[in-house]
């Protein structure tokens, strides 16, 4: 941020992001585990690449007339539990369960206000309209999924269910690494923060540079058995950022005091490992 900082605040800051660094490294460790435990096991498995489209909501407008369209991109790595010998035979859910690690890169986002508010003719509306910003994400986490159908089954091309599809539902966490901008055609608002509705003034109600933050996902999607090796997944989702400080608007009036949040619809493919 580029103003100066009281001291008590800098400490909080700086104890904040500490903690969330080391929670970032504890996730990634996590995920490399997992990986390298899978190969020295056998464990089948899978790697895939999604690429659609991420809904965000954000500070900037009014209602829906704040959502932007994002490009989003991921490169995933999946783990099946069917083939872990040391599961006991008769426990059947290892075979409706996977946990698929992901790395997420969300396209840098152009913002600005929409609105009955922009189309005035009052001070207002004149610094809503010259007021643009933007910010762009990476994501790195995990989700699992449980499958409606059995993956062992499903994965080894055996069609006993008379259908190549397998619907699925997903639950997960996300390290969250983003930048954000602000700029006014009126001026310098960090020289002169007059050019700013008079909400976003005080330096607490804007968080402009690079920060961190965790999100929850929750969804559904499906895999489609294209041939023994490859199946076409596509997946709908909604991820909930645990900060309201992505678009750098942090507002504390009503109507900007929720948190970022998107919806996410990718398509892609899953290459199988056996």
């Amino acid at each position: 941020m580029i103003y100066n900082t009281p001291k008590p605040q800098l400490r909080a800051f700086l104890k904040k992001n500490l903690l969330s660094k080391n929670k970032f490294i504890v996730i990634l460790s996590v995920i490399v585990f997992n990986i390298s435990s899978s190969i020295s096991q056998n464990t089948p498995q899978g790697l895939g690449v999604q690429i659609g489209n991420s809904i965000i909501h954000s500070d900037y407008g009014e209602g829906n007339s704040s959502d932007v369209n994002a490009l989003s991109v991921s490169l995933t790595h999946s783990l099946y539990f069917f083939g872990i010998s040391s599961w006991r035979k008769q426990n059947t859910l290892n075979h409706h369960i996977a946990l698929r690690s992901e790395l997420n890169f969300v396209s840098n986002i152009k913002l600005s206000h929409k609105g009955e508010y922009v189309n005035g003719n009052g001070n207002l509306s004149t610094q809503l309209r010259a007021m643009t910003g933007s910010f762009k994400i990476t994501n790195i986490g995990f989700q699992g999924e449980i499958y409606l159908k059995n993956l062992k089954e499903f994965i080894y091309y055996n069609n006993q269910y008379g259908t190549n599809l397998n619907p699925y539902l997903l639950a997960g966490i996300q390290f969250s690494i983003f930048k954000n901008s602000l700029n006014s055609t009126l001026g310098d608002w960090t020289q002169d923060s007059s050019v700013l509705p008079e909400k976003w003034r005080d330096p607490t109600e804007t968080s402009v540079g690079r920060g961190t933050s965790f999100s929850s996902t929750f969804g559904l999607g499906t895999r489609y058995k294209l041939n023994n090796e490859i199946d076409l997944n596509a997946q709908f989702k909604w991820q909930f950022f645990f900060s309201d400080n992505l678009d750098g608007l942090r507002s504390n009036s009503p109507e900007n005091e929720d948190n970022e949040w998107s919806t996410v619809f990718q398509i892609g493919f899953i290459y199988n490992l056996f």
